[in-house]
């Protein structure tokens, strides 16, 4: 199997949030259960999606939710964050593949993020032409292995 699929096989339950007596995202309880599956052996986390509750987090419960998945996580499993390069997000273009980007990352509180991003080029020659389309891809996934 190709080693970009690989990290994408066995269970990769949707992630629950975990909520305090308040109604509010307990971090602490987020990083608990993800403990909790990476202990049970599942292989991956989808965050943000497929449980139906993503609709009614706001951004701010959303972040917590993944930055507290992704320190319990540590490394050790595939987390799969639902709309985090979403087509309304400010730096999708710049992150495509084949385009030559300049981008700028930031840290905060020992996270790394991507917090601009400006798009130099994105080769139309290129990705009007199915055949270096196709040969642009392939050695595109050959420098992820």
């Amino acid at each position: 199997m190709e080693k970009s699929k690989a990290k994408y096989q066995g269970i990769i339950p949707a992630f629950y949030a975990c909520y305090d007596k308040e109604g509010r995202v307990s971090a602490e309880k987020v990083e608990e259960l993800t403990a909790h599956l990476v202990e049970k052996g599942v292989k991956g986390l989808y965050v943000g999606g497929s449980s139906g509750e993503c609709i009614y987090q706001d951004v701010e419960e959303r972040k917590l939710t993944l930055e507290h998945v992704m320190k319990a996580a540590a490394g050790k499993l595939t987390v799969i964050a639902k709309g985090a390069r979403g087509r309304k997000s400010r730096v999708t273009a710049c992150t495509q593949l084949l385009a030559y980007s300049e981008l700028t990352i930031s840290e905060s509180r020992g996270w790394q993020y991507l917090s601009e991003g400006a798009t130099i080029a994105l080769f139309e020659g290129v990705r009007r032409d199915i055949v270096l389309l196709s040969l642009a891809s392939y050695f595109a996934e050959l420098t992820e292995a």
